[in-house]
């Protein structure tokens, strides 16, 4: 019977290292949000880019 730790081993698997993603995209569309506060349509276009890096992060 296997102890009681190789036991726990086999039923929890190691949880995937979880790294940053789109960061880059990240940190661009928070500054466009920031610099135009009365007008985020503006950002729109870094917002779907943002949403398209991260759908394609996840399907990866």
């Amino acid at each position: 019977m296997p102890s009681n730790a190789s036991h726990l081993s086999l039923s929890f698997p190691r949880p995937r290292r979880v790294e940053p993603v789109c960061s880059g995209l990240q940190a661009q569309i928070l500054r466009c949000y920031r610099d135009h506060l009365h007008e985020v349509l503006l950002c729109s276009d870094l917002a779907k880019a943002y949403q398209h890096c991260v759908s394609t992060a996840r399907k990866g």
